[in-house]
């Protein structure tokens, strides 16, 4: 039977604002496609369209972007014909637009925002903070005589908190507000370098992950703050007059057999944090047992995790193209529940979309960086092909739309993205 010749019982719903279908089920061919489907939406289907200001559309057939005919994203996801099939009319997302590519000293390790407050950190050592995005502008901070590998920023109602780790192995926490000095303290505890950084949502603790293995949790409040023992003075020299105080961990966990690669408070639920590993392990830590809730085995080591925090879901990369998402909240070894591919090499970084979590971007070694919507796990929505190196982190920030990315190429990258 040909495409042409096989039609589709459809339930057909808009999820347009001020718009609604005519016709809520109606018999589409097997041939239909976006194409063509637009042309019957704006014509026939949707009751208040305006052809003069036309909206992109897409179409969710049973949950899934349709990328294909009917018939064959039927036959793809193995779709039941016994039923009538859902078709949703969504807006489509329009393709990210350039802003800028702002040149930075060396190579972007990895990129943390919160509200109007950017930090990057870069193999100079230095990690430098964007405020209200004067991009050309950023504030320096010095401190680390090695590689910073990651940073952690938080708003706060003064300025910004920053936690930044790397290849010395020491973490620096900068309490920056508008005036000129800045308060630091300094977090002694991992034997190797600290790979990760994650601030709990109120910002009286953040954990860190090392090539230890070690997960050590951290205090932020201000009264159990330790003593200060500078007796390295090429650190107080890098560190200028500025208030220094040091400090040890509020607990060491040996929870992992091998690095730890990422660490992530989660934001909904405050009492665990998630880790993983090159031990190929994925583990949620209940911080109030102190024992690991969950974990979840793979065939290759974890080299990257990023947590929605709208659904929880927890994207992976394992050394290879594909990302892996998992559900973590079940108690038990869960299947993967979806696999995106599209990547030609490493998968580096990714980041979900803040503000609505069917959105995710993802950067790799093959020099793009990717936006995908979930419902469409086999073809990202777009590519964006504008590094001249591998992409090394990369971040989402919701209060102006806008996407980073940053890596080899020495430069952040900037792009406006809508949803």
């Amino acid at each position: 039977m040909t495409m042409e010749s096989s039609y589709y019982r459809v339930e057909v719903t808009c999820q347009l604002p001020n718009l609604s279908v005519d016709s809520s089920e109606i018999s589409l061919p097997g041939n239909s496609d976006v194409e063509k489907l637009t042309q019957l939406s704006t014509t026939v289907l949707l009751i208040g369209y305006d052809t003069a200001n036309p909206i992109p559309l897409d179409f969710l057939l049973n949950d899934r972007l349709l990328r294909d005919s009917l018939q064959n994203h039927v036959q793809q996801y193995k779709l039941s014909t016994e039923n009538v099939l859902r078709l949703s009319i969504v807006r489509k997302i329009e393709a990210p637009e350039w802003k800028a590519s702002d040149e930075v000293p060396d190579w972007v390790s990895s990129i943390g925002s919160s509200r109007s407050n950017v930090a990057y950190a870069c193999y100079d050592g230095i990690v430098r903070l964007v405020r209200d995005g004067k991009y050309n502008d950023p504030i320096s901070i010095p401190g680390h005589s090695q590689p910073v590998k990651c940073a952690a920023c938080f708003s706060t109602s003064k300025g910004a908190l920053i936690v930044s780790g790397g290849r010395s192995n020491d973490i620096l926490v900068h309490e920056i507000d508008q005036a000129p000095e800045e308060e630091i303290i300094f977090c002694q505890g991992h034997s190797e370098a600290v790979n990760s950084v994650s601030i709990e949502s109120n910002a009286k603790r953040f954990c860190s992950g090392a090539g230890d293995g070690m997960l050590k949790i951290w205090s932020l409040d201000p009264p159990a703050m330790e003593g200060v023992d500078f007796s390295d003075k090429s650190r107080a020299a890098r560190m200028g007059r500025r208030s220094k105080r040091s400090r040890g961990p509020l607990v060491t966990l040996a929870l992992h057999q091998d690095s730890i690669t990422t660490v992530i408070w989660c934001r909904k639920l405050e009492h665990e944090i998630i880790s993983c590993s090159m031990d190929s392990t994925l583990k949620v830590l209940d911080i109030n047992s102190l024992k690991a809730r969950n974990s979840y085995s793979h065939q290759r080591p974890f080299n990257a995790i990023d947590q929605s925090a709208i659904s929880q879901i927890v994207a992976t990369a394992s050394f290879d193209t594909k990302i892996r998402l998992y559900d973590t909240r079940v108690n038990q070894e869960v299947i993967i529940i979806s696999t995106l591919t599209g990547h030609q090499q490493k998968v580096s970084c990714f980041k979900w979309c803040p503000t609505n979590d069917n959105y995710l971007i993802s950067g790799s070694f093959d020099e793009t960086v990717k936006l995908w919507d979930i419902r469409s796990p086999a073809v990202p929505l777009y590519d964006i092909n504008i590094s001249k190196g591998k992409v090394l982190s990369c971040d989402w920030i919701a209060e102006n739309d806008e996407i980073l990315l940053g890596g080899e190429d020495c430069l952040l990258h900037r792009f406006e993205v809508k949803i």
